[in-house]
């Protein structure tokens, strides 16, 4: 009788506290934005970089924010696939970085677009994303 209530009790106690796990789980997917309100987020914080750096007008800011979210959206996707080598998701991604600067280049102007292609040179010397610069190694 004692081993059966034993069990009981322990069964009692895991159900109870995978319940609290789920709990919390819910809450925390229902506080944190969506995948795509995420992104967006960025892409927006990306644009008023961007404007503040270049100076932007008005104007250039409406035709740069569809190309920065194309970018965005075409560069989640090569990441997500899984079909794609790292090689292959290198390559893609080079060409999108080049058609995205193609892009800018005819809203730009030719002092904006030199400050364009130095950041994005640096960006991609850190390691991309604010990555800080990989350790030299003497081999």
């Amino acid at each position: 009788m004692k081993r059966l209530t034993l069990s009981l009790l322990a069964v009692a106690m895991v159900a109870g506290l995978s319940a609290t796990g789920v709990r919390a789980a819910e809450a925390a997917a229902s506080e944190r934005p969506a995948k795509s309100q995420a992104a967006g987020d960025r892409v927006r914080q990306r644009l008023d970089t961007l404007a503040k750096e270049l100076n932007l007008t008005e104007d250039q800011k409406t035709k740069l924010a569809p190309i920065l979210k194309d970018q965005a959206e075409k560069g989640r996707a090569i990441r997500a696939d899984q079909n794609l080598s790292t090689e292959e998701k290198r390559a893609k991604n080079k060409e999108l970085r080049e058609a995205t600067d193609k892009k800018a280049k005819e809203i730009l102007t030719a002092d904006q677009y030199e400050k364009w292609t130095k950041q994005r040179a640096a960006q991609r010397n850190r390691g991309g994303q604010g990555a800080p610069p990989a350790p030299k190694t003497d081999k």
